[in-house]
């Protein structure tokens, strides 16, 4: 409907300038921001977008590496060894962190599930075996920016899809080159598809006309309104937050700001350390008749003067002074020389490193984060200490972990559902790389203690940082061992016992047999 589709227009365009800033920041494409919009600003300015410290990105970063999904399990190995093929079909290892990465960047992102249809099955088969394998899942999935894709959502129950847009350019066929928006609506029953007119206004009716695609002879292919195959939104939303995400950067904006500020306006300054500026005073009752002391400029009854090369002279006269090792420079008729001291690279590096402390306790990420060996911030803690300050970012990622999850079971409950296989509720789990390990003494001290006390070592093991599949593995790898060896000590004393008693001493002569 076109009601749904200006609303839906609307909210996305009204979320792309968010979308859009975090997207810079988490990219490091933010100039420097000047209190002042004079000259030297704008000069200024122009100099600093060729440095780029986007540190900001920092806890994206560390929240897509420790929010790592590894597997999907179903309800039995049937199930399990076929998400593991559609998984593998679909490059999923690369598409999934790339999906996080959108999600904790924007705080929101999309996943769409579409069975391989008949006329793309034949488009693909015959090309490259990974073509060829996608064909055989059946499925495949495709990750959506959310500055072209956006769920709206019931307004008296958030929890349930009313409408997904999603739009992209095409080329509008004119000679001028000109591009039009081709637009989707997604519902539950039906696809609708849009294509805005030339020049119209894209916030009312008149800017949007039916699409209707057409082939080389005119006939209709696909109609503007056609039936949604799959009785359901097949756009799944990962996001950060309810209803919609913002992004785990978004606290340390104005930080990095600072930062910016502190690090370009130093570098700015870098040309006056290497080259100060220098001064020279001349002494007013000196008498200017020596080839070392003539003024540095010409007057204007004198003409310019040009040497063998072409270039103009930079004084009324040729100097005789010299430098190098032996020579020593005199100055008739100077009273005083010096130059301009630059600014203390310190006043620039010591509030930058506050920047960086308040930015990781913004954005719950800590310090060593920034500086993973030791700064002037502090050497990176160890032990008991870096425990402590991994605990935010332990419990954000934690968090995030848990909004994922529910999504990834939709997607997947959906995915299977298309190829006829039923998943019961709550039958499969998303397997997440351990957030935290083991890694310090202290740490596996505490563990034996657990274990000692009574807590299975599968148990530690887990809250070590090892998945239940590899405690297993060892486990079952370990009672092997336990049982060979059993094996070898029953065999032994079989062979023993097996052994023809050893005939006895001769007893010695004259003695007792």
């Amino acid at each position: 409907m076109i009601v749904d589709l200006l609303e839906a227009w609307g909210e996305l365009e009204a979320a792309m300038p968010g979308y859009v800033e975090a997207e810079e920041y988490a990219t490091g494409s933010v100039d420097e921001v000047f209190a002042s919009s004079g000259e030297v600003a704008q000069k200024l300015a122009k100099a600093s977008r060729h440095y780029r410290f986007p540190l900001i990105s920092v806890p994206v970063k560390a929240r897509v590496n420790r929010c790592k999904l590894v597997a999907v399990k179903g309800q039995n190995d049937s199930v399990t060894n076929r998400i593991t093929e559609i998984w593998d079909a679909n490059d999923l290892d690369v598409w999934y962190p790339e999906l996080f990465w959108k999600t904790f960047t924007f705080g929101d992102a999309y996943l769409m599930v579409w069975p391989i249809e008949d006329d793309a099955a034949e488009e693909l088969e015959g090309g490259s075996p990974a073509d060829d394998e996608l064909v055989a899942s059946g499925l495949e999935f495709t990750v959506h920016d959310p500055k072209h894709t956006r769920m709206l959502y019931d307004s008296e129950n958030e929890r349930r899809k009313r409408v997904l847009i999603n739009r992209w350019q095409i080329d509008s066929g004119e000679e001028d080159g000109s591009r039009v928006w081709r637009v989707d609506l997604w519902y539950a029953d039906t696809i609708e598809h849009w294509v805005s007119v030339k020049d119209g206004q894209l916030d009312t009716e008149a800017g949007w006309a039916e699409f209707v695609e057409e082939d080389p002879s005119g006939a209709e292919v696909r109609p503007p309104v056609e039936e949604n195959p799959t009785g359901e939104i097949p756009f799944f939303h990962h996001r950060t937050g309810m209803p919609y995400g913002r992004p785990v950067h978004e606290l340390g904006y104005g930080a990095q700001n600072a930062l910016t500020k502190m690090l370009c306006t130093q570098l700015d300054t870098s040309d006056s350390q290497g080259w100060p500026h220098r001064w020279r005073l001349l002494d007013p009752d000196a008498e200017l008749d020596q080839n070392s002391d003539d003024p540095q400029w010409l007057d204007d009854e004198d003409a310019p003067v040009f040497g063998p090369s072409g270039v103009k002279a930079q004084g009324g006269t040729n100097t005789s002074l010299r430098t190098g090792p032996g020579t020593i420079q005199t100055f008739p008729g100077t009273k005083e020389v010096g130059q301009f001291d630059a600014a203390d690279p310190d006043i620039f590096l010591g509030p930058a490193v506050i920047y960086i402390k308040i930015m990781a306790t913004l954005t719950d990420t800590p310090a060593h984060h920034f500086y993973p060996e030791e700064t002037p911030m502090g050497a990176a803690p160890s032990g008991a200490a870096f425990t402590k300050a991994e605990a935010p970012l332990i419990a954000a990622v934690q968090r995030l972990q848990t909004l994922q999850r529910g999504a990834v079971r939709e997607e997947w409950t959906f995915g299977l559902g298309l190829l006829g296989i039923k998943v019961r509720p709550g039958t499969l789990s998303a397997q997440w790389e351990p957030v935290e390990r083991a890694t310090s003494l202290e740490d596996w001290q505490t563990k034996l203690t657990q274990q000692e006390a009574g807590v299975p070592v599968d148990v530690t093991l887990e809250e070590a940082g090892y998945t239940a599949e590899q405690a297993e593995e060892w486990r079952a790898e370990r009672e092997a061992q336990e049982q060979q060896m059993k094996d070898q000590m029953i065999e032994l004393a079989g062979a023993k016992a097996a052994e023809p008693p050893k005939p006895g001493k001769p007893p010695a002569p004259g003695g007792t047999p």
